[in-house]
């Protein structure tokens, strides 16, 4: 096994766990501090889903496994013509749900990540503003912020809230 995919059970103190067939599961609060209407953009190689107040906003699994999740996720696909279009890190990105926060009020969120047969992983979480304009790649596709999350209070592992 190369020292790449060792890379993010250690992360986790998962020292003994292969670097392939394993998942990370976090829960957490998605809030902002103003009203916000915005969306995921996001590429998992080989698993990425979001769910925000148990609804699938975003499946953004590797080509090959992105049917792996979908009995649980109600067959959840983007309606975005942009969808699959643009780059980001080693695979296409997929365009998740339109999502609306009101100031100060938390929804709860859930993403899944992991690598199911094995190879080089890699998961990439982004956020776009609505009406807002960005700069372009030499894609021509956006040019987004990472999606960012609060410091972890209690274990670097299980972070409390999640916001953008």
């Amino acid at each position: 096994m190369s020292e790449k995919q060792e890379l993010a059970p250690s992360a986790f103190n998962e020292r003994e766990t292969i670097g392939y067939c394993w998942a990370i599961h976090y829960k957490g609060q998605l809030v902002h501090r103003e009203d916000i209407t915005f969306r995921f953009r996001g590429q998992g190689d080989d698993i990425l889903v979001v769910k925000v107040d148990g609804e699938c906003v975003l499946n953004a699994c590797g080509r090959g496994t992105e049917g792996f999740l979908q009995p649980g996720l109600g067959g959840w696909s983007s309606s975005s013509a942009d969808s699959r279009r643009f780059y980001m890190g080693n695979s296409t990105a997929v365009v998740g749900e339109w999502i609306t926060l009101r100031a100060g009020e938390p929804k709860k969120m859930e993403v899944v990540i992991g690598e199911v047969p094995g190879g080089t992983f890699c998961s990439m979480l982004t956020v776009e503003v609505e009406d807002v304009e960005y700069g372009r790649n030499r894609q021509s596709g956006p040019i987004l912020p990472m999606f960012k999350t609060e410091e972890p209070r209690t274990h670097p592992t299980r972070p409390k809230s999640m916001y953008y």
